[in-house]
């Protein structure tokens, strides 16, 4: 089904924005995933990850 000009003209317009809060969940993603990625090793050259524990 195919729409005219006139009813393309009264769709609202879609925005493509990213708030701060958007930003700031992915920041907190980023670091939990990395330390899940990190916390999954089997051995590490760092004793600090060595003695930590993981999920």
């Amino acid at each position: 089904m195919k729409s005219t000009p006139s009813e393309r003209a009264e769709q609202p317009a879609l925005q493509r924005t990213l708030s701060n809060r958007h930003i700031q969940l992915m920041a907190m993603g980023g670091a939990i995933g990395t330390g899940l990625f990190m916390g999954s090793g089997k051995s590490s050259p760092c004793p600090v990850h060595r003695s930590s524990s993981s999920i």
